[in-house]
């Protein structure tokens, strides 16, 4: 999480060169939770749950009262990144009765702001303001349940959740009441972007062998 509180900043005397950045990456790979039981006997029964939960949260912001001038340079506040969690869930049992129970979970709720505040001044007529984000978040779930016996029965379960938010702004978020503030902008352009790409998947497979055989899967 990066943020910079500004009270003044000023490039007075500085080459074409100097230019102010706030960049935060959400880059956590994978947030992931496998879980194999395997079950043999005259009875054999087995549960197997796989959760994973990813809540991350990240903020690249300038804000605070303050002055930002005599800047050449582009000025950029920006959130790139990607977060993944996978749950993965497998259970096998053999035997006169073989009963599984499997549930393979996956949420995402990570939550990206990025910002100028409403009371920042920036002066700056001969630079590019930029603001965006650029994340992907990932929530996948897999779920193999696997009976053999004169009975076998299986209940495999999958739960995705991907909750997924992002937002870029300057001055007030959407949410907010606009009030009166003291910041303003001059800048020579101003962009504000917004690129969010989500992935769900989910698969869940049941084989069940026997003389008598059920399956459940949902």
């Amino acid at each position: 999480m990066y943020s910079a509180s500004v009270t003044s900043a000023s490039g007075a005397g500085q080459t074409d060169n100097n230019a102010v950045t706030v960049h935060s990456n959400m880059d956590f790979g994978q947030v992931m939770t496998i879980n194999g039981v395997i079950g043999a006997g005259a009875a054999a029964v087995n549960v197997s749950a796989a959760g994973t939960y990813f809540g991350g949260n990240s903020k690249a912001a300038i804000e605070g009262a303050g002055t930002i001038e005599n800047i050449n340079g582009h000025i950029r506040v920006y959130t790139t990144g990607i977060t993944r969690a996978i749950g993965a869930a497998a259970s096998v049992a053999g035997g006169a009765a073989g009963v599984n129970a499997s549930i393979a979970m996956a949420i995402n709720r990570s939550h990206a702001e990025t910002y100028i505040g409403r009371e920042v001044i920036i002066n700056a007529p001969s630079s590019n303001v930029n603001v965006f984000h650029n994340i992907t978040a990932e929530a996948r779930a897999y779920n193999v349940a696997v009976s053999g016996g004169a009975a076998a029965v299986n209940a495999s379960v999958v739960l995705i959740i991907n909750n997924f938010q992002a937002h870029s702004w300057i001055g007030h978020t959407s949410d907010q009441n606009v009030s009166a503030g003291n910041g303003m902008l001059t800048a020579d352009q101003i962009t504000v972007k917004a690129n969010a790409n989500t992935i769900t998947e989910g698969i869940g497979l049941g084989v069940a062998a026997g003389l008598v055989a059920g399956n459940g899967l949902v």
